[in-house]
């Protein structure tokens, strides 16, 4: 190795340790007088009032912060309660943005996160507000991530029983100003000890319309019904179902394939209407497995108390199929 090739390998190893210093250095630097200017921008990114206990700098994983204590305030019409706290959330900083003398965040990544998401009277839902939130001095919505959050629900000052734990986030802008989407979450009720209700999956756009899929899978239909009645139904089979849902909110279009596995195997399309906002489900079948036969069920307040409303029309089915039903 010649004596300039040395004087490099040195040169370089110098580099790489103060590069690493100063990556292991930066989280403990007092930065507190950082905490003003990044709640701002992440009130800016997100259209809310936002507050921070606690912030340290990152570097390793690309510029940014880890913010501790994050609360994330709720337009007013929603309540007083907030619309999110994070226990930690960590910030990626916009190179791009900063260049241009602004402080921006590019992704936002929350982790042990709680959601509140409320449906006040005479006003759209809370994360609708967010989402369709126009204020002209609003940066573009970054990238948001959760992990491992639970999702509450309200209607006016009234807190559902029902909720989704294990619930796991994506949120990105799309293109023409549509928003991606991607959630999970397991769906489960404060009023039950023994939650075994399985997992929903939805990913889709929202531009500002609705266009997604929903997936459960599979699952007992007994733990099924009583996500949805506490008492034991006695249930059998194993239930899964695959949705394509469109439109507005208070009026979305729901057409899939519901399937159920037990003595036999039942294939049943369905098609019909959702209104998040009226809390109502109304569906028809549309290929009846084996027999000539239309379902058709009903459900008023979805997400509070829901009550149910099922029937059926057997038309020349033969006494065998029917009794397999």
């Amino acid at each position: 190795m010649t004596p300039s090739m040395k004087r490099g390998l040195r040169v370089g190893i110098i580099v790489v340790v103060a590069i690493a210093a100063v990556g292991v250095a930066v989280p403990y630097a007092p930065v507190d007088f950082l905490k003003a200017p990044f709640e701002r921008a992440l009130e800016r990114g997100l259209g809310r009032k936002v507050e921070v206990d606690a912030v340290s700098l990152t570097l390793f994983s690309g510029p940014g912060a880890s913010l501790d204590g994050v609360t994330i305030y709720d337009d007013p019409r929603a309540g007083i309660e907030p619309f999110a706290y994070a226990n930690t959330l960590d910030a990626r900083i916009s190179l791009l943005e900063l260049l241009r003398g602004r402080l921006e965040f590019s992704s936002l990544h929350l982790n042990d996160a709680t959601f509140n998401l409320v449906k006040p009277d005479n006003a759209p839902w809370n994360f609708q507000m967010l989402l369709n939130q126009t204020t002209p001095a609003a940066a573009s919505l970054p990238t948001i991530k959760v992990r491992g959050g639970r999702v509450n629900f309200k209607f006016a000052q009234t807190k559902s029983v029902l909720y989704f734990d294990d619930t796991d986030l994506d949120v990105s802008p799309g293109d023409n100003g549509a928003i991606e989407l991607r959630f999970s979450g397991a769906p489960a009720r404060t009023d039950q000890s023994a939650q075994n209700f399985g997992h929903f999956y939805v990913r889709g756009t929202a531009a500002p319309s609705l266009n997604l899929r929903v997936e459960l899978e599979p699952r007992a239909l007994d733990a099924v019904a009583r996500l949805f009645d506490s008492s034991s139904a006695g249930l059998k089979g194993l239930l899964s179902l695959d949705a394509q849902l469109s439109g507005s909110p208070s009026a979305l279009d729901v057409k899939g394939i519901l399937q159920l596995d037990g003595a036999a195997e039942w294939r049943v399309g369905y098609k019909g209407k959702l209104d998040l906002v009226g809390q109502t489900l109304e569906l028809d079948s549309t290929s009846p497995p084996g027999l000539n036969t239309r379902l058709h069920a009903i459900t008023r307040d979805l997400l509070t108390t829901p009550q149910w409303e099922v029937s059926a029309d057997f038309l020349d089915a033969s006494l065998g199929s029917a009794v397999d039903m």
